[in-house]
């Protein structure tokens, strides 16, 4: 057998290892087999000892290589997507109290947030209608007619709304 078949090892008197690289993959493969539990023990432990140096290896690894983690995400996300809902039904499905229960405490927690973003979302949702209003009118579209409109429209909801009250 040619040398490039064999591991370089310092160990050994010639510098390469005693089996040959198909050997070597056999045994290992069976080693892992035959002691399962040993080697998950092991591995359990030394995470549980090196959670930090374990934590700065991931982050510096997603910094090196965030587009290509995300490319993985989205093309898995692309091929998986019955399984995702399948996933998230049942997810739902055996937790809703304690989803309920999270969104309880995040809405309890972030009123003003909550309230900040509904305020942004029905502005945001008004100027489309204004441009819509506009459109079908067939009323030229810029800053000025849609401030005129919206002017126009919050003094009917005005007037709506003092003559409601009297």
């Amino acid at each position: 057998m040619p040398l490039s078949e064999f591991y370089k090892s310092k160990g050994y008197k010639y510098g390469i290892g005693s089996r040959c690289k198909k050997c070597t993959v056999e045994y290992h493969r069976k080693y892992r087999i035959e002691n399962k539990e040993r080697i998950a023990e092991r591995d359990r432990k030394y995470r549980a000892e090196n959670k930090g140096k374990i934590a700065e290896r991931d982050r510096k690894y997603y910094a090196a290589n965030k587009e290509k983690i995300a490319e993985r995400k989205r093309k898995y996300r692309a091929e998986n997507k019955e399984k995702i809902a399948e996933y998230r039904r049942k997810y739902y499905a055996e937790n809703k109290e304690k989803i309920a229960e999270r969104d309880r405490r995040y809405r309890a927690a972030n009123k003003e947030k909550i309230a900040e973003r509904d305020r942004k979302y029905q502005k945001e949702l008004y100027a489309h209608y204004i441009i819509a209003r506009l459109r079908d009118q067939h009323i030229p579209i810029n800053e000025t007619t849609i401030e005129l409109q919206r002017n126009r429209l919050l003094l009917k909801r005005y007037i709506r709304e003092q003559t409601k009250n009297a």
